[in-house]
């Protein structure tokens, strides 16, 4: 089986403890702009994956739309304005040439949230505007 044995390097290492020092300061910042994508997701009737919709702080904002039509609604309007989006999970691991091959069962719930789960721009720099010029984003993509 193909895989990877990945090490941090030094350099990493330093700067991921560095940032621990902050940590609280980024975790407040994390749950803000999480409280606001909860929010506007709840507006437009979507799901959010667990780790949001439960309450933990995380770097990540992924829709999951009940349809996966919607999710391409989303993804075609966006690419059309210049708008980056990608799909969270792409088409499963599965799916990728190195694993291809494996003998497998069924994964029919992976490849449905594969075609629905969907990630959007989330990050500690994002411009105040952008809570705004998201949800037109989405709306216009389901109006459309």
């Amino acid at each position: 089986m193909k895989g990877t044995n990945a090490k941090m390097s030094e350099y990493s290492c330093a700067i991921a403890l560095a940032s621990l020092d902050r940590w609280n300061k980024t975790r407040e910042h994390y749950a803000e702009i999480q409280e606001i994508a909860l929010g506007i997701s709840n507006s437009i009737g979507f799901n959010v994956h667990n780790a949001m919709s439960s309450g933990l702080v995380n770097p990540y904002w992924a829709l999951l739309p009940e349809d996966p039509e919607v999710t391409k609604r989303i993804r075609d309007y966006s690419q059309a304005i210049g708008f980056e989006t990608r799909l969270w999970w792409d088409k499963g691991c599965h799916a990728m040439p190195a694993f291809r091959q494996i003998v497998r069962g069924s994964l029919k719930t992976t490849e449905d949230l594969c075609e629905r789960y969907i990630g959007l721009p989330f990050h500690l720099q994002l411009p105040s505007t952008y809570w705004e010029y998201i949800e037109k984003v989405l709306g216009d993509s389901l109006d459309g």
